[in-house]
């Protein structure tokens, strides 16, 4: 019996060789956004975690500040409330200092330089008669943008709702910054693959905005606080609301919103 020996044509060959092109192509393509995919997921959990790490801290310092000053935004300093070694709790006394230690957290870059610009964040403290800065410690290397908006938040027996008071950064007068009982905490942080090693080359920058509100436990609310307001200004602590308004600050109805409406 004769056997047919006949071989692949050159035709047939070209014919699956193009098949075997087009779905090595087709898996290379796949496999091309799977990683895409997967590094975008990455970058955005990495953006989303750094986002809180850094809203956890500035809200930690918001809550133990007697008063926060924000001459630019990519610099805030935060005036601790003294220790009040009796009572073994940090609290406002008449007879106390007005503040402790100070905490300044600044954009800057990886060598703990200020730039406005810088996607580094550092916070250095100064402890209360020290005469310099502690060495800064390095809170992130991926923020973008620190939003810090104060307010004065009462609720309205007759309206049945919160109504509340814009504090600006500029232009307020220091007792209407002790005023502040609310402050509105935007963080946004970003992430891209030049400074995320092992992710794929081509992915995009993902950014992550972390939005909250800080009650704070400063102000008129704190023991001791009246005393250290405008002693011409009785009604700074007694009728804070009154106070804002009459030094021309808008009062709007509702509760502190998360975002501008």
């Amino acid at each position: 019996m004769r056997r047919n020996r006949r071989g692949l044509t050159l035709i047939e060959l070209l014919v699956v060789t193009s098949i075997v092109a087009v779905l090595s192509g087709a898996i290379l393509v796949i496999f091309s956004m799977a990683t895409r995919t997967y590094s975008q997921t990455v970058m955005q959990g990495i953006a989303q975690q750094e986002a809180a790490k850094v809203t956890d801290k500035l809200r930690d310092l918001l809550r133990l500040s007697v008063e926060v000053d924000v001459n630019r935004k990519d610099e805030i300093e935060f005036y601790l409330m003294p220790w009040n070694t009796s009572a073994k709790a940090a609290e406002l006394l008449p007879d106390n200092d007005e503040f402790g230690s100070k905490v300044h957290v600044y954009r800057g870059n990886d060598q703990a330089q200020k730039r406005a610009d810088g996607s580094y964040l550092w916070l250095e403290s100064r402890d209360k008669g020290a005469g310099g800065w502690n060495d800064p410690v390095l809170l992130t290397r991926q923020v973008s943008d620190i939003e810090l908006t104060y307010y004065y938040v009462e609720y309205d027996e007759d309206a049945a709702d919160y109504v509340r008071i814009e504090i600006p950064e500029q232009g307020a007068n220091r007792h209407e910054r002790r005023l502040a009982n609310a402050v509105r905490l935007v963080v946004t942080t970003v992430a891209n693959p030049d400074t995320n090693a092992g992710l794929a080359p081509h992915a995009r920058q993902v950014t992550a905005v972390t939005r909250s509100v800080v009650l704070l436990n400063n102000a008129a609310f704190m023991p001791g606080a009246a005393e250290l307001l405008d002693p011409k200004n009785p009604d700074a602590a007694s009728q804070p609301r009154n106070y804002l308004i009459g030094r021309g600050r808008t009062e709007v109805p509702g509760f502190v919103p998360l975002m501008d409406t």
